[in-house]
């Protein structure tokens, strides 16, 4: 069993916790991490409970990673899947954060948002009442341009935001799921 719930680690879990192989609990909850999930964790053969609710930390998914999860008999999640981030190759000239389309989405919902130079980058989820829902990203990134396409998972209808830090650069969006 490994427990890091309750502490203050901040940032990702490194993918070296999937040489793990004999853990068979993982309690990440109520925690600062955040990103996404690691596609190694899926070496964890043993594991019968995972908890990562009340984190910043998105489900890859790739099918062998759901599937994974699937497999496991106590979960808890945060309910956000990233599906993909894509650099589109051309570099702007200033930072950009566009309005997430479709909008409103069920379930999934891509934004778009360019960097003119090289930056850290992170892009958050908050619901209306400014509580995190999901790190949708957080990493350093060339100049480009980029999409997110992001899966609501289990989050309930209602108005969220998105905040994009690069840089000095702030934007904050409104997107509504509607189920």
């Amino acid at each position: 069993m490994l427990s890091l719930s309750g502490n203050q680690l901040a940032g990702p879990i490194p993918p070296e916790s999937g040489n793990l192989i004999n853990l068979t609990d993982l309690f990440l909850h109520d925690t600062p991490l955040s990103g996404t999930l690691s596609l190694s964790l899926i070496n964890l053969t043993m594991l019968n409970a995972f908890w990562f609710d009340n984190t910043d930390f998105c489900e890859p998914s790739e099918p062998n990673f759901q599937a994974w999860l699937q497999g496991i008999r106590d979960l808890r999640s945060t309910g956000c899947s990233i599906v993909s981030t894509k650099e589109i190759p051309l570099i702007p000239s200033w930072f950009s954060l566009e309005t997430n389309h479709p909008n409103p989405f069920n379930p999934t919902t891509l934004i778009r948002y360019a960097l003119p130079q090289h930056a850290p980058v992170h892009l958050t989820g908050y619901d209306v009442q400014g509580r995190r829902v999901a790190m949708l990203g957080a990493a350093e990134q060339p100049a480009g341009r980029y999409e997110i396409t992001i899966e609501a998972g289990t989050l309930p209808s209602g108005l969220y935001f998105y905040r994009l830090e690069a840089g000095t650069f702030r934007a904050v969006r409104q997107m509504l799921l509607l189920r």
